[in-house]
């Protein structure tokens, strides 16, 4: 019972690396294309890592490097290939 809950949990997740190339879900004017800068956990009281955030970097209109911190729910991967 628990490991089918696992594996129902895990289906929607999105799996970041530092590198890739993501932008965010929401439809809004002139979204950034950000990379992925840092994967970043936390060791919480029971020592077992818990996923933060993802930080991103990316370059503003006025080409400034600027860096924030995502949920994995607010991000999807830009494909490198065009169908």
């Amino acid at each position: 019972m628990l490991l089918e809950r696992t594996k129902k949990y895990n289906e929607g997740a999105a799996y970041f690396a530092p590198g890739d190339v993501v932008v965010l879900k929401q439809e809004l004017d002139n979204k950034p294309v950000m990379v992925v800068k840092t994967v970043d956990k936390m060791a919480d009281a029971s020592e077992k890592p818990r996923l933060v955030g993802i930080t991103c970097q990316w370059f503003n209109t006025s080409k400034e490097l600027q860096t924030a911190r995502f949920s994995t729910k607010d991000l999807v991967k830009v494909n490198d290939k065009e169908d």
